[in-house]
């Protein structure tokens, strides 16, 4: 069992991301805590240096398991299926910087909000042409630079389509490309799953990350979901990446940290 978890340099309470402040800080914390790596939430990966990230890295021996997306659609309107062409190319390039920053690091990319939602009035069959045509770009670079693209399912209280396991599996096929992989979040998947575990099992060709959060949203442990038989699961098909804490940081961010990290070593205890 691989453990991360979620950093992000500024960011408000409503948003799922655990530590906060100077990356090179939460690196630190995220170490000292004995997690094995932090999954790096970013709006701008031009502007990171990954040399220094590195560098942060290997003194607190730690690694960069993934880079999230989501920040990009979230406060700069970025989607990769806006009718505006404009929004669109933007969109790509924003997604090629990532996978860039994503190679140097050795991380996985999350493609999450960033590809968009479908617009009242907007028809279905549009907007995914449109999504594909943006992903084409995307996958290309992707594959040139061997990084990972990880479709995170998303619940249909914040995404409007490609929200259920099935779905994601069945379009990222249609792609044929070792560059797609699932990406899987525990608390979406206790909103849309009939059978999380089965769900799971679904995925056992293309499994390329894992969101750790409890059925609110809060850190693992602290709700109803039965996280032993998820795990369970996970081993059965293989699954070798790691397991990010993506949630609420509540009662604080240092608590959540400690009550997840204490969280998976009880796991391994028992």
């Amino acid at each position: 069992m691989k453990t991360s978890i979620s950093i992000i340099d500024e960011g408000t309470d409503k948003m799922p991301f655990v530590l906060r402040g100077e990356y090179e800080n939460s690196i630190k914390k995220a170490a000292d805590l004995g997690f094995d790596a932090v999954e790096m939430h970013i709006r701008k990966p031009g502007i990171i240096d990954p040399f220094k990230i590195n560098d942060y890295c290997r003194k607190s021996k730690i690694r960069v398991s993934s880079i999230g997306t989501g920040l990009s659609y979230g406060l700069d309107g970025l989607s990769l299926m806006s009718s505006d062409y404009g929004n669109r190319l933007k969109a790509v390039e924003r997604m090629k910087e990532y996978i860039t920053l994503a190679k140097e690091l050795d991380a996985v990319v999350i493609v999450g909000l960033i590809k968009g939602l479908i617009p009242e009035k907007e028809r279905y069959d549009k907007c995914i042409e449109l999504l594909k045509q943006s992903l084409y770009k995307c996958i290309d670079e992707a594959e040139k630079r061997d990084v990972i693209l990880a479709f995170e399912a998303i619940n249909r209280y914040e995404s409007n389509f490609l929200t259920k396991i099935d779905e994601m599996i069945h379009f990222l096929k249609g792609f044929k490309s070792r560059a797609l992989n699932v990406h899987i979040d525990t608390y979406h998947m206790n909103i849309e799953e009939a059978d999380m575990c089965e769900s799971i099992m679904k995925c056992k060709d293309m499994l390329g990350h894992v969101h750790i959060a409890d059925n609110d949203r809060m850190y693992p442990g602290h709700g109803h979901i039965s996280f032993d038989k998820l795990f369970e699961s996970l081993d059965l098909i293989g699954y070798k990446g790691y397991l990010a804490v993506e949630c609420l940081a509540l009662p604080s961010p240092e608590i959540c940290a400690e009550h997840s990290i204490q969280f998976f070593k009880n796991y391994k205890k028992s």
